[in-house]
């Protein structure tokens, strides 16, 4: 039983980090469509939830470095 919790607690926090990831993505899509800009790649940061940590989260970043995902608050853990 505790050997399937744990494979049920990863695929969760699989499909968090995915969701995450699309979520902060479109977020990014939206903003630069509203004010212009380029994208500028990701950066990685880890993030705890009550699952655990969520290791190498990609958080979208634009050139100007003015968008700010609304997931998350910066430095926030």
């Amino acid at each position: 039983m505790e050997e399937m919790d744990k494979i049920v607690t990863e695929v969760a926090r699989k499909a968090v980090k995915e969701y995450l990831k699309n979520l902060m993505e479109n977020e990014r899509n939206a903003y630069l469509m509203e004010n212009g800009g380029l994208k500028n790649g990701y950066y990685s940061r880890t993030i705890k939830t009550r699952m655990g940590e969520i290791p190498d989260l990609s958080v979208p970043r634009d050139r100007g470095g003015k968008f700010s995902t609304a997931v998350f608050s910066p430095y926030d853990r």
